[in-house]
């Protein structure tokens, strides 16, 4: 996955943010789904030059990506409540959210492999 955090004043958010911010998030929730914490996010990943961003389209994809913080964790400090105004610090915040979530997933799976899920402390009697 890719994660832009690095705009400056003066960037746009553009389709190609919306369609990969949304694919990550798909893609986020599934493998939360897969490691147990169990989430439903309505994404589209497939924006184009003649659609119109509107309300209930801020409401979900703002609503999505809190649906994955909910169900896990985040060690970014802020996310913003809307795109609508949004200035490039807020673009950054919703990425590094996305960003991570990704690596603390990562991390945590990473344990699985090195722990043994399955067998850990299992040989220890109470």
């Amino acid at each position: 996955m890719i994660f832009v955090t690095d705009r400056k004043s003066g960037s746009y958010y553009n389709i190609s943010d919306l369609n990969r911010v949304e694919s990550n998030v798909k893609t986020l929730s599934d493998l939360l789904n897969t490691a147990g914490y169990i989430n439903t996010v309505d994404t589209k990943s497939n924006w184009n030059v003649t659609e119109f961003f509107n309300v209930n389209d801020d409401v979900r994809y703002i609503g999505n990506i809190n649906e994955l913080i909910d169900v896990f964790y985040t060690t970014a400090e802020y996310m913003p409540d809307t795109l609508f105004k949004m200035d490039y610090k807020d673009a950054n915040a919703i990425e590094e959210n996305l960003e991570s979530i990704n690596t603390l997933l990562e991390n945590m799976i990473a344990m699985y492999k090195q722990y043994g899920t399955f067998s850990f402390g299992e040989n220890f009697l109470f």
